[in-house]
């Protein structure tokens, strides 16, 4: 029987971190679908996955096609505040199952009264809720841990002329500056390339971000640093291609205790090896090279540089088992 799935969310679906799942559908007898509602208008984007291409149309709320009929499983994507629109999809839509999408987000700034109440609303109007952290599953009694995965493979190509220390980060307060620059010093022998976007998690904090332009700009003086800003999902491939080494370098404590990177599995899916603080979520994961603090770091860094490192078994993170993995949890709720 051909189930049929709808996600949620305000951003578009290029956006959803999530979305190569919905592209696996047409693969496995599951029609796939994803709403973008970002605003007060009562129109959405509906884009559906059952072509060899994406399409894509702007619709009324009132008149969302036939195919969306009979739902078996509804995916909000959405932050903490949109939840009235999650509430009239869930009405309008009639799914038979309504799962949350729920990740760290609530962890990010202050733990407001707001923020406690809209978390309960969200987990109360859905069936279950999808964390992707482990180390989040006691937050909900009714929470099902729905991992990461990476669309990137491993890629041949020529030596690095010095050895690359790469991240793809979003660069917040989780990210560890001081650490970063003193190892800048300590391997200068080595280039290090940085990508992604200066974030500030819609806590309208711009001071950080001003701090984070002064830092980049500071670092950006030194001759084996690179910054190269944000990037797309089609550039990720040649980024992470490009590493000798996948650096994870986030400060331990209570704003990385439930996170779960998806930089791990982009590393790892290309055959990069991963040198990261202790994150929780990572600590059983074999294949990565775990820091202590920056003495640790330094040697291990210099030691992965120099090619010395221990041989790991290949592992790989595919969103097609993901995608079984929901279908799974279908199954065994409408049996």
């Amino acid at each position: 029987m051909k189930r049929k799935i709808a996600v949620a969310g305000e951003v578009p679906y290029e956006q959803y971190f999530r979305s190569p799942f919905l592209l696996e559908g047409r693969h496995h007898e599951c029609a796939t679908f994803y709403l973008q509602w970002d605003g007060p208008s009562l129109r959405v984007t509906l884009t559906s996955f059952d072509g060899p291409a994406p399409r894509t149309a702007s619709i009324s709320l009132h008149r969302l096609p036939r195919e969306l009929a009979d739902l078996d499983l509804l995916i909000f994507t959405f932050p903490l505040r949109p939840v009235v629109r999650g509430f009239c999809l869930k009405r309008l839509l009639r799914p038979t199952l309504c799962f949350w999408d729920y990740f760290d987000d609530f962890y990010y700034g202050n733990k407001t009264l707001p923020k406690v109440i809209l978390t309960s609303i969200w987990q109360k109007m859905c069936d279950r809720v999808l964390v992707l952290s482990p180390t989040l599953l006691p937050r909900f009694h009714n929470s099902i841990h729905w991992d990461n995965a990476s669309d990137l493979i491993p890629r041949q190509r020529s030596p690095n002329p010095r050895p690359i220390l790469g991240t793809i980060a979003s660069l917040d307060e989780r990210f560890d500056r001081a650490l970063y620059e003193r190892l800048l010093d300590r391997l200068p022998d080595c280039d290090f390339h940085l990508y992604g976007r200066i974030n500030n998690y819609r806590n309208r904090n711009y001071n950080r971000v001003r701090l984070v332009e002064a830092w980049l700009k500071a670092l950006a003086r030194r001759p084996n640093f690179r910054y190269f800003g944000g990037y797309s999902s089609q550039q990720l491939q040649a980024i992470v291609s490009s590493f000798d080494i996948g650096l994870i370098p986030y400060v331990p404590g209570p704003l990385c205790e439930h996170i779960n990177p998806d930089k791990y599995y982009h590393y790892t899916n290309a055959g990069v090896p991963v040198l990261s603080s202790p994150i929780p979520s990572l600590l059983h994961r074999k294949n990565i090279v775990f820091y202590s603090g920056f003495e640790d770091l330094a040697e291990k860094g210099s030691l992965l540089a120099a090619g010395c490192r221990e041989p790991v078994a290949a592992v790989r993170f595919n969103w097609a088992d993901r995608l079984a993995e929901l279908m799974g949890v279908i199954e065994d709720r409408l049996r």
